[in-house]
């Protein structure tokens, strides 16, 4: 038997709950002022990422939750260092749009009912805790990385410090989460060598320090921009 669900603008990822409830990471537009300047504006048409739900079997383009928006929920400051977010695109009758982030990785930890996105253009994993109140608004535990990151190496050092000068990943894609670990599969979009890898991470939320605890470069030295 097959079931539709419409997941408006949604794109890469989608998480089933056991109450019936999907949950995706959707495609959000601003105008957003991007100048690094106070004495300057810049005003762009930047794109980003959220995550709606809605009942399986919904149809509509609309009655779907907003659980967390990235422009008004995370915290993170919209800026445009990369090329890859400078670069512009059009898309949904949208036209010459930067996107901030590229979400590209959606996962969920159901003992902790929180969800983890990964956004590769900021090299940054968010903590995104579920609203206990159904049609709630979820909330941002933690960063990871990325430009106002939370997280130190265990001795206290910064673990990313620019897009092209990061200890952790670059530009990669999030596969397994648990509690206090996950596996990333790191492009190195901006490494020196760029050669992808799988790399282990552990991490401590008391005290927001991370380390990497296995790392498998590939052994002829490629690289692939995608996927993994």
């Amino acid at each position: 038997e097959e079931q539709s669900t419409r997941t408006y603008l949604g794109h890469h990822a989608f998480i089933e709950h056991a109450d019936g409830t999907l949950g995706w990471l959707a495609l959000a537009f601003d105008e957003v002022d991007v100048s690094p300047s106070e004495d300057r504006t810049d005003i762009q048409l930047i794109a980003s990422d959220r995550i709606l739900e809605a009942p399986l079997g919904h149809a509509e383009e609309d009655g779907f939750v907003e659980q967390f928006n990235m422009f008004d929920d995370s915290g993170m400051t919209v800026w445009l260092e990369c090329g890859h977010q400078q670069a512009d695109f059009d898309r949904y009758g949208y036209f010459d749009i930067h996107e901030w982030t590229h979400t590209n990785s959606f996962a969920y930890l159901p003992e902790q009912d929180s969800y983890f996105l990964y956004s590769k253009y900021t090299d940054s994993l968010l903590k995104i805790q579920r609203s206990p109140e159904p049609g709630g608004r979820a909330s941002r535990v933690w960063q990871m990385s990325g430009l106002e990151g939370d997280f130190t190496h265990p001795n206290g050092d910064s673990v990313w410090r620019s897009t092209s000068d990061s200890d952790l990943w670059s530009h990669g894609h999030l596969s397994h989460v648990w509690e206090g670990g996950f596996v990333v599969f790191d492009n190195q979009d901006h490494g020196d060598p760029e050669v992808s890898r799988i790399v282990e991470y552990a991490y401590d939320e008391e005290a927001m320090t991370v380390e990497q605890v296995f790392v498998w470069p590939d052994p002829d030295g490629d690289h692939t921009p995608m996927m993994g």
